[in-house]
């Protein structure tokens, strides 16, 4: 059986108008935040379709402030919200549309440069740093540590890991399959300093955890 498209039928499109998401970054000293970099996502229990999140990220300018290319239809979304010298930040749902532009505080960020060398002399496999605040004791940030070469040797060196700068003290872990786990308490993050070595030797007996 052939079919006849009928070319004369007419096509309707129906459009939402949506709303775009503004708001200023800033960090904890109230100073602007240029250039950090803004994703939207939906929010929870949001269906993530056309109009709920953010194909490409949007810069903040120099007084901290921007605007989403996107707009979004009626709901929740939740922004991503980065820059190389702060900690990555994910906002609370935030109601589209707004009642007032969203005020995002970053907290400045310590890169950790961890040097890690074994007893036994072997490289170690899926090296994790873990990290908790002395005020927050039940909230763990656990991340991967990636060698910086690509064909890792002893001492390994990998790349910086974000810690928090403006904090009391921390905890410290770095944990490697069949090594003890190695331990700093009370870690201080510098004031004066972006970047840190740390260097770390891994025990192979696994009775000194």
């Amino acid at each position: 059986i052939l079919c006849r498209p009928q070319t004369d039928a007419a096509l309707e499109v129906r459009l939402e108008r949506g709303a775009t998401i503004q708001g200023r970054v800033r960090n904890t000293a109230d100073a602007a935040v240029e250039g950090a970099t803004v994703f939207a996502k939906p929010g929870p229990g949001m269906a993530n379709r056309p109009g709920r999140f953010s194909v490409t990220g949007v810069g903040t300018n120099t007084e901290g402030r921007f605007e989403t290319e996107d707009a979004f239809l009626p709901g929740q979304v939740v922004l991503d919200v980065s820059h190389d010298d702060y900690l990555p930040l994910e906002t609370s749902p935030v109601e589209v549309p707004q009642a007032e532009p969203l005020d995002v505080v970053m907290e400045r960020a310590l890169r950790l440069t961890v040097h890690i060398t074994t007893d036994d002399g072997r490289i170690p496999e899926h090296p994790t740093l873990t990290w908790i605040r002395k005020e927050d004791a039940t909230r763990p940030v656990i991340g991967l540590l990636t060698p910086r070469m690509e064909s890792p040797s002893v001492p390994l060196e990998c790349l910086p890991t974000k810690v928090p700068a403006e904090t009391e003290a921390l905890f410290l872990e770095v944990q490697a399959d069949g090594y003890a786990p190695w331990r700093r308490f009370d870690f201080v993050p510098p004031k004066d300093k972006d970047e840190l070595r740390v260097d770390v030797e891994l025990s192979s007996d696994l009775s000194t955890g």
